[in-house]
């Protein structure tokens, strides 16, 4: 499962896909102070991103892979 909660950290892992940004979107408003973990991500469906910038969430630990990094960093900072 690419969708994974401990405590205040919900971790995407693998390849997250349009099926995962419910239970995103759940989870952020169940936990707004909490943190998103994106490093073991490979992919991310723009759905999840759409979230994400909707949601305005300034705790994030960005993706490794260089693309999704860029993409999730400045979308997020462009939300602000």
């Amino acid at each position: 499962m690419p969708v994974e909660s401990k405590d205040r950290v919900l971790i995407l892992k693998g390849v997250c896909t349009v099926e995962d940004a419910e239970a995103v979107l759940e989870w952020i408003l169940e936990h707004p102070g909490g943190e998103l973990d994106l490093t073991q991500a490979e992919h991310i469906h723009t759905a999840i991103l759409q979230v994400l910038l909707a949601a305005g969430k300034s705790r994030v630990r960005p993706p490794q892979d260089p693309f999704l990094e860029r993409v999730v960093r400045i979308g997020l900072s462009s939300a602000k």
